[in-house]
């Protein structure tokens, strides 16, 4: 794959549902995806690819392992692949996730946990 450019504003946003708002790019062995989250939203427990999440603004509870962390504005939260993790959303939120590999289940479309 060659270099290439992206911009936020030429990818199209995915609406997920119960304000929840999502961009994607994909790389050949990364992926980074831009959420809007409202708050009050909540993803129970499940477990994915390595993860990355950058809170641009806003505050996340993550919870793993009987140990709850407030992820907030400014702060970046790193979870190991395979690792159950839940989120509640506890304010509006914009955060940049990125993969790596891609999720199987975001190329599968197979993310029921997500349209809650």
């Amino acid at each position: 794959m060659k270099m290439r450019v992206e911009k936020w504003s030429e990818v199209p946003m995915e609406d997920l549902g119960g304000g929840f708002t999502r961009q994607v790019i994909l790389g050949d062995r990364m992926m980074m995806c831009r959420n809007e989250i409202r708050g009050g939203a909540s993803f129970g427990s499940h477990h994915h690819e390595e993860l990355i999440q950058y809170v641009l603004k806003g505050k996340i509870k993550f919870t793993s392992g009987g140990e709850s962390r407030i992820v907030s504005a400014g702060e970046i939260i790193i979870v190991p692949e395979g690792v159950e993790h839940a989120i509640d959303v506890l304010e509006d939120s914009l955060v940049v996730d990125v993969f790596s590999p891609p999720k199987t289940d975001y190329l599968q479309k197979k993310e029921s946990y997500l349209k809650k």
